[in-house]
C-alpha cells in the first residue's frame, strides 16, 4: 500500500530456493495453481499447460473485478494463482499433443495435475506411465476425495470437499442453517500442503535418485484443519457445540464491541489472566465480588461477566483500549474487515503483499505465499500469463523446430 513503509520483496541476485527446478502444470482454478504459484515463488520455473481451445484454465474469466477507475478487469483467482509462470497451449488429447508434454515432462522434475484418474489414464499422463519415461519425476496430483474410496475418482471443488464435507459448513454456521465458505479457502490451504509435499518429494529424491507420486486432496485438508474438533468428537461421539458470542466457559475469551468496531479476546488461562483482564477492562470491582472469587463460579457466570465487560467496552473506540489492553498483558487482536486487512500496516512491514503492474488493469496488490526464508530468495516478478504466451519459447527449448511449431498450429494442437 504506497505510503505505509512497506518491504516489498525485491528482485536479487541470489537465487531462490527452488531455483533450477522445471515445473509442469496441468491444472484449473485453485488449488493445484496456488501449490505451484508458491513453487514459482520459491525460484522454480512453472510452465503451464492449457487447452488451446475453450479459453484455457475457466479461473482466467471466473468473478471479474475493476479497478476503480473502471479500466480493466482482472480475475483476481487467476492472478493470484498463476504468476511467475509461463502459459504454453497444448491439446494433450491428440496424439501430436501427447507427444509435446512428454517431451516437456522427460525434462522436468515435478509434475502437477489434478485431472482426474480415468482421464490421465486415458491420457497416457498417469505416474506408471511417467516414470518409465521419467524416473526421477515427481508427480503431485490433486483429487477431491483422495485416491482410495467411492468417491475416489468424483470431481470436487473445495466447497464441496473441503468447506461442507470436512463439517465446516455446519459447524460454524450461527443455527442450523450451512453457511457458506469464501472464496478458495480450501484451495490455498491445500495449496500450501502441495507446496510442501513436492518439496519434501525433491528432498527425498536427493537421497534416493528417485521421484515418487504425491497425493493430496481437498477432503484431507479439510480434516487437517478441523483436526482438533476431528479428535474430539472421535474420543465424544458427540458433536461440537457452536461458538456463539456471550456463551462460553472462559469469560475471558470471545468478541466484544467497541465504540467504533470490535475485538477479539484470547486469555485461555483464566485464573492467569482474570485479575489483569479486570483490570485492563475498568472492571475492577469485579476482584473483590465474591461471586467471582473462584475459576468455577466465573466458569458459571460466563455470559454474565462477558455482558459486564462488553458495556465497559462500548464506552471507547478501540484505539483507547489498546495501551490499557498492552500495560496489562491481556491477549487481544483486532477484527478487520477483508479492506482493513488489505491495508495493514502490520502486513506491508511485511512484504504479505506485492504491488504489481497488471498489462490491461493497471497497478494491483497480490498475496504473497506464506513462507519467508533468511538466505534464499522469493519473489513475485511476473503477472499470469497470456493464454499461449510461452508455448513456442518452450517449445523450442524443448527441442521443436520452427517447422514442427508451424505442423502443430495448423492442426489446431497449439495457439
Amino acid at each position: 500500500m504506497p505510503g505505509v513503509g512497506e518491504r516489498i520483496m525485491e528482485v536479487r541476485t541470489v537465487p531462490g530456493p527452488l531455483d533450477g527446478i522445471r515445473v509442469i502444470e496441468m491444472s484449473t482454478w485453485g488449488a493445484l495453481p496456488g501449490g505451484g504459484a508458491i513453487l514459482g515463488d520459491w525460484g522454480a520455473e512453472v510452465i503451464k499447460v492449457e487447452e488451446p481451445k475453450g479459453g484455457g484454465d475457466p479461473a482466467r474469466a471466473f468473478a471479474l473485478v475493476s479497478n476503480t477507475q473502471g479500466t480493466g478487469q482482472i480475475a483476481p483467482v487467476w492472478e493470484q494463482d498463476n504468476r511467475n509462470k509461463k502459459g504454453v497451449t497444448i491439446d494433450v488429447g491428440t496424439p501430436e499433443g501427447h507427444d509435446a508434454i512428454l517431451r516437456l515432462i522427460k525434462k522436468a522434475d515435478v509434475f502437477l495435475t489434478s485431472s482426474r484418474r480415468p482421464t490421465l489414464r486415458k491420457l497416457g499422463l498417469a505416474y506408471d506411465d511417467l516414470k518409465k519415461e521419467n524416473p526421477r519425476l515427481v508427480m503431485c496430483h490433486l483429487s477431491g476425495f483422495g485416491p482410495e474410496g467411492a468417491d475416489a475418482d468424483r470431481p470436487g471443488y473445495d466447497a464441496l470437499c473441503f468447506w461442507a464435507r470436512a463439517g465446516f459448513a455446519l459447524a460454524l454456521a450461527p443455527g442450523d442453517e450451512p453457511i457458506g465458505q469464501r472464496p478458495a479457502l480450501g484451495d490455498h490451504v491445500t495449496s500450501i500442503a502441495i507446496a510442501g509435499g513436492v518439496a519434501a518429494a525433491l528432498v527425498a529424491r536427493e537421497k534416493t535418485g528417485r521421484g515418487q507420486h504425491v497425493q493430496a486432496s481437498l477432503f484431507h485438508s479439510g480434516l487437517w484443519v478441523s483436526s482438533v474438533d476431528q479428535v474430539t468428537v472421535a474420543m465424544t461421539q458427540q458433536n461440537i457445540g457452536k461458538f456463539t458470542r456471550g456463551v462460553a466457559g472462559n469469560p475471558l475469551v470471545g468478541t466484544f464491541q467497541t465504540a467504533d468496531g470490535w475485538i477479539q479476546m484470547v486469555n485461555l488461562q483464566p485464573d492467569r489472566y482474570w485479575e489483569p483482564f479486570c483490570r485492563a477492562a475498568e472492571c475492577e470491582d469485579l476482584l473483590s465480588d465474591p461471586k467471582y472469587d473462584s475459576l468455577e463460579k466465573r466458569a458459571e457466570r460466563a455470559g454474565e461477566l462477558m455482558g459486564i465487560f462488553q458495556k465497559s467496552f462500548i464506552k471507547r473506540p478501540t484505539n483507547e483500549w489498546i495501551p490499557r489492553f498492552d500495560e496489562h498483558g491481556v491477549r487481544w487482536g483486532k477484527i478487520q474487515t477483508i479492506l482493513d486487512a488489505s491495508k495493514d500496516e502490520q502486513a506491508w512491514a511485511n512484504g504479505y503483499f506485492h504491488p504489481i503492474e497488471h498489462p490491461d488493469a493497471g497497478s494491483m496488490n497480490l498475496v504473497t505465499s506464506p513462507i519467508q526464508f533468511s538466505d534464499t530468495r522469493t519473489s513475485i516478478e511476473t503477472t499470469a500469463p497470456m493464454l499461449g504466451q510461452h508455448t513456442e519459447e518452450v517449445l523450442l527449448d524443448a527441442g521443436f523446430s520452427w517447422e514442427e511449431l508451424e505442423a502443430l498450429k495448423d492442426k489446431g494442437v497449439i495457439l
